[in-house]
């Protein structure tokens, strides 16, 4: 249930349904950056015998996101998911094509993460069986329920996937294989078996992570090199684990933190390539430098909000 506070007293505010798939997609077409942090490429896009409802771009992973837009509880979300991705591996050369054509670019297949291609389900309802079917660990989908108010109001809830159960493929699933073997989801264990950390650095990531859950409720993604830190799909910080140390990037301009304690080292990364976002990088091996970082971190958060609102 959704109120209003009028004076002293809560006034309820009434759903409203969206009468076509249409009207749900020209409104997420229309606002993919504020929602997702996508780049909107094309709609209604045949490919091979399929139409996709949207195809985006996501900037920070180089990847293709397809979206697509429902109404109807009973479809098998995991077979047309991976429908898609299938298709999308299969002709990959004509969505370079469309990139090409909208961002009047010359990209190559090769200058593509085909490994984080992704499709993201939209619907004002999900099935018990739909968020069952989904409900696997690195699946590479992502389910949103939209929801519309009285007044103009929207919202938007992603379905969040705890469980570490893995979805097992019967010899039949040659396409569910297929998209497997090319398609990566990246866990946290991934990271930590990629990157073999020590002890000590596990610790310093752990207390990183204690020390900035006052400062916003950040969503963690992991990628293939570097673990981002997000608030509405913007990154605040990103981290690295190496053998003995940590590297934080705050992403923000160089000269826009202000004054940095002596005691950090932290680096102008603005003309050096890095992975993570930004222009600062700090190498950290002490708790005393998270304790010194963590209002550095702060500050950046306080200043990417104040841009985003």
């Amino acid at each position: 249930m959704l109120f209003q506070k009028v004076q002293n007293a809560l006034k309820e505010i009434n759903p409203i349904d969206f009468k076509l798939e249409k009207d749900i997609q020209r409104l997420l077409d229309n606002n993919l950056g504020t929602v997702f942090g996508l780049q909107f490429l094309e709609t209604e896009f045949p490919l091979k015998d399929m139409r996709f409802d949207t195809v985006a771009y996501d900037e920070e992973n180089g990847s293709f996101v397809i979206i697509e837009y429902k109404k109807v509880r009973s479809t098998s979300l995991v077979d047309q998911g991976y429908a898609y991705l299938h298709t999308v591996l299969d002709r990959k050369a004509e969505l370079v094509l469309l990139y090409n054509k909208v961002k009047n670019d010359r990209k190559q297949v090769s200058d593509f993460s085909w490994d984080m291609t992704r499709i993201y389900f939209v619907s004002p309802y999900f099935s018990k069986f739909q968020l069952a079917a989904t409900g696997f660990a690195k699946m590479p989908f992502k389910l949103f329920e939209i929801r519309q108010y009285e007044g103009g109001l929207i919202e938007i809830i992603e379905q969040e996937n705890s469980t570490k159960t893995e979805f097992e493929l019967s010899k039949q699933d040659k396409v569910i294989e297929s998209v497997n073997k090319e398609v990566k989801v990246w866990t946290f264990d991934d990271y930590c078996n990629k990157t073999n950390p020590g002890d000590e650095v596990l610790e310093l990531y752990y207390r990183l992570i204690d020390n900035v859950s006052d400062i916003a409720s950040f969503t963690i993604d992991y990628k293939k090199v570097y673990i981002a830190f997000k608030v509405k799909h913007t990154n605040i910080f990103d981290c690295a684990f190496t053998k003995k140390k940590l590297k934080i990037w705050l992403n923000l301009r160089w000269n826009e933190l202000g004054e940095i304690p002596s005691e950090l080292h932290v680096i102008d990364v603005s003309n050096i390539g890095h992975h993570g976002n930004g222009d600062y990088q700090f190498d950290v091996s002490t708790e005393a430098e998270i304790e010194m970082l963590v209002p550095l971190i702060r500050k950046t958060y306080e200043k990417k909000q104040n841009k985003l609102l």
